[in-house]
């Protein structure tokens, strides 16, 4: 059964046929799609924006699908997912995860999602939750012994419910119950399941299993902080992977070490405690407990 409950320092612890033409006409959409996001004259219709995304998130794929191919060994997949407009935190949060995963010195395949604010480039597919389950769809069956799946979600939240907003328009949450069953074609795969959002820990009892690792922002009854407009990144994501960041600890003392800043943070702002998460599955206790600069070794 999974271990849970809040961080403590004292514990012991892409192959597929696709179309050609597709891919061809991706630049061109992009392209539009980054002029009309970032003018204030021009909009994306819901259809163009549908198109831009699906040709960037079809990109991806193939990238990913030629790395997969072209490398032996253990491999990390990345699907990280910012989900909401309002903030740039939230795409920050994405963008720098990305940046620590692929510095860990092995392959990292990257999926990446984002809602980015008003006027910024559409550079990466849209966040939605059944971008979210078509992704981990793409992921699973490539998967091999050996392998992580590193997914992130950063966004506002409340009890068991993320936010989605796309293009500063709130749209339907993502559900506890809808991210456990977008992650159950992983399967057996050892999981890293990071939640940056008010009350994320409320999600745990839906997503834990033997083989996932499960981080929160915050406890279940609590709010997290550093989402406001111009932030850079959520405090969770900037106390675990900014400036301190150690590729040789492991990542149970990665989370403790984080969680020790971040309560240092919150009480110089006399702020209420979010009391960040973690759920170690029995199964990958020893992932949790291994530098992670080791991921990639035997």
């Amino acid at each position: 059964m999974p271990h849970h409950g809040a961080f403590n320092a004292g514990h012991p612890k892409l192959r597929v046929n696709t179309h050609r033409h597709l891919a061809r006409i991706a630049h061109c959409l992009v392209f539009f799609a980054a002029l009309a996001w970032s003018s204030g004259a021009l909009s994306l219709s819901r259809a163009e924006a549908r198109a831009a995304s699906d040709a960037l998130a079809l990109r991806q794929h193939e990238v990913a699908q030629q790395l997969a191919s072209a490398t032996v060994g253990r491999r990390l997949w990345f699907a990280g997912f910012a989900m909401n407009s309002t903030s740039t935190a939230f795409q920050g949060d994405l963008e720098l995860v990305s940046k620590v995963l692929a510095g860990l010195g092995g392959p990292v395949l990257r999926y990446e999602h984002s809602n980015p604010p008003r006027r910024r480039v559409l550079r990466y597919p849209l966040a939605t939750p059944g971008a979210l389950a078509e992704t981990l769809r793409r992921i699973a069956p490539q998967t091999r012994a050996g392998d992580v799946v590193v997914v992130l979600i950063s966004s506002h939240g409340n009890s068991q419910v993320i936010s989605v907003n796309v293009a500063q328009k709130e749209v339907a949450p993502l559900t506890a119950s809808e991210l456990a069953k977008a992650l159950e074609p992983l399967g057996d795969t050892p999981t890293v399941v990071l939640l940056s959002a008010c009350y994320s820990g409320s999600f745990i009892p839906e997503l834990a299993r033997d083989t996932r690792i499960i981080l929160t922002a915050a406890a279940a009854d609590r709010p997290s902080y550093g989402c406001q407009v111009e932030s850079r990144n959520t405090f969770f994501i900037e106390e675990l992977f900014g400036p301190d960041f150690d590729s040789s600890l492991s990542l149970w003392q990665l989370a403790a070490q984080g969680h020790a800043r971040i309560a240092r943070h919150e009480h110089e702002l006399k702020l209420e405690p979010s009391d960040p998460q973690i759920s170690i599955g029995s199964k990958v206790r020893a992932l949790a407990e291994r530098p992670l600069k080791a991921w990639f070794q035997p």
